[in-house]
Order: structure tokens, then C-alpha cells, then sequence
């Protein structure tokens, strides 16, 4: 029942995110990496981030709370930071958005996926 709730609390939280910041939401957040950057002068092709974030329950018994986000996956088209899986999300996110990337795409399912984008 906890694990419904926080699955429920991230969703609200990315609608209202992307309510507030005009994200957009879909299912295709692979198709980012044919997309064109506004800024053509690196390769004429964006340079993309797919962050793949899980919640996890750290306490005992297993997988209750408390709970991080952590990455569970990372997928880069070339450039960017460097994102380890099992580190914190929030941490990951901030950090390929300092690179100046942008954030694209954002899916909620049973993981929460970020496509970034750079600007």
C-alpha cells in the first residue's frame, strides 16, 4: 500500500513539474535522439541524456521506508556528464542540467525516465 502512494506522489509531483514548467509528457522519450538541437554548430545533432530513476525502499524489511530515488540506468547519445547508476537522482539531474542540457521529456511508469537534451 506505501509503494502505491509514493508511485502516486511521483506522478502527481512530475504533472504538476510538467504542468508548471510546460513539459512535455509521452512515451517516446528515445525519439529525442534524432531530433535537431537549436544549436547546430556542435554536429547538427542534439546530444542526449536518458536518466532512468527507481524508487527504493531502504529500510527493514527490504524495499520499505525510508526512500531514495536512485538512477537506475543511464544512456548517452555522446557528450554530458558523467551519471553513475545508484546514484542519487536529484544529484544526476542537477548535474547534466549544469552541463547546459535541458530537460525534454519526462515518462512516469513503473520508473520515472528523463530525456535531456543539450541546449
Amino acid at each position: 500500500m506505501r509503494s502505491i502512494f509514493w508511485k502516486l506522489l511521483a506522478i502527481s509531483l512530475l504533472t504538476g513539474l510538467g504542468t508548471w514548467g510546460g513539459v512535455p509528457f509521452n512515451s517516446h522519450a528515445s525519439a529525442a535522439l534524432n531530433q535537431d538541437s537549436e544549436d547546430t554548430s556542435r554536429r547538427g545533432k542534439a546530444e542526449v541524456v536518458i536518466i532512468v530513476c527507481q524508487l527504493v525502499g531502504t529500510g527493514t524489511p527490504i524495499g520499505s521506508a525510508p526512500y531514495n530515488v536512485i538512477v537506475a540506468g543511464v544512456s548517452h547519445s555522446g557528450g554530458g556528464p558523467a551519471v553513475q547508476v545508484g546514484s542519487e537522482c536529484g544529484q544526476a539531474l542537477a548535474s547534466v542540467l549544469s552541463a547546459g542540457f535541458r530537460l525534454r521529456d519526462v515518462e512516469a511508469q513503473s520508473s520515472l525516465i528523463y530525456t535531456l537534451i543539450d541546449r
